[in-house]
Parts: structure tokens; C-alpha cells; sequence
């Protein structure tokens, strides 16, 4: 299994003992364990696909959506996902906030340095939204609320000077 064993060389090369799950009937193979970022604790998993030649990385966050906040927190995943174009958000039926990302390998030789961009990407994106995210899922402020906070920054930032 290529992508399993591209997985664990991953796995090896940050000299970690974690060792993946090989299911060989399905072609599937994982690994989960527990990821900090922002200080936090998030639950990762890294899935190979062999059938369908896919990387499947999903991020769990350590926290769910308030019940009453779940319409407004849809809007604020809308808003990020159009600025930007990799991996994405979505929220499960438990209220758990999920990031995932997925490569399609077909007729390509995956690399490590592959597996080590998409977690970097998620890193990333996590890392630049998760004061928002965490916002609007925990406390009372509103996705229009960050908007609107996000356009004044904005403004005060591309403001053209009068003179140079």
C-alpha cells in the first residue's frame, strides 16, 4: 500500500512512534493522535485512500458550537471559505467543527514534503480564523459583528497616504 507506507515515512521522519492502522481488505489506512495549535488540543486524523488514490486529512476542534449559535457560524465558514482555496470547514451533526483536506494522488508519486503542506495548510488556516471561529461558536459576538471588524481593519490598512 504506497500511500499507507508514504504516510508512515511521514510518521518516522518527525521521529514520532506512532505507528499507522493498516486496514489491507478495504486498501485504507490512519493514524490519529493529539495536535496542538493555538494552544490547543485538536484531534488529528491522517487517512490514505488506496481505491481512490486520496490523502484525507481531517482536524477536529476542541470545542463545539453552542446550540444557538450554529446558523451564525455557517455564515462565518461561508465568509472564510471564500478567501480561501484550501481544505475546508464544515460543522457534523454533533456541533463538532471539522477542517478537512483532501489530495487526490492518481498517477502521482506522493512526497513527504506533501503530507507535511497539507497539515501545514491546515495549521495555517486554523491558526489565522481561530479567534473568529472561536467567537462566534462560544460567546454572543455575531459573524457581522467580525465582518464588519475585519472591514475597519481593512480600511485603516489600505488607506492611501496624502502625501509621500
Amino acid at each position: 500500500m504506497r500511500l499507507a507506507t508514504k504516510l508512515q515515512e511521514w510518521i518516522d521522519k518527525r521521529e514520532w512512534e506512532d505507528k499507522i492502522e493498516v486496514d489491507e481488505e478495504n486498501q485504507r489506512s490512519r493514524i490519529n493522535f493529539s495536535y496542538g495549535i493555538n494552544e490547543q488540543s485538536f484531534d488529528f486524523w491522517f487517512e490514505t485512500d488506496e481505491n481512490k488514490e486520496q490523502l484525507e486529512l481531517y482536524l477536529y476542534f476542541p470545542f463545539k458550537i453552542k446550540k444557538d449559535k450554529l446558523n451564525d457560524f455557517v455564515l462565518l465558514l461561508n465568509f472564510i471559505h471564500r478567501k480561501s482555496s484550501i481544505g475546508g470547514f464544515c460543522v457534523l451533526p454533533n456541533r463538532r467543527i471539522q477542517y478537512r483536506h483532501f489530495v487526490d494522488v492518481e498517477n502521482a508519486d506522493p512526497s513527504i514534503e506533501m503530507i507535511s503542506n497539507m497539515v501545514g495548510a491546515g495549521e495555517d488556516i486554523i491558526t489565522e480564523w481561530f479567534e473568529e471561529l472561536a467567537l462566534v461558536a462560544l460567546t454572543s459576538k455575531t459573524t457581522r459583528e467580525i465582518i464588519d471588524d475585519l472591514s475597519a481593519t481593512s480600511d485603516e490598512t489600505e488607506e492611501v497616504p496624502d502625501s509621500i
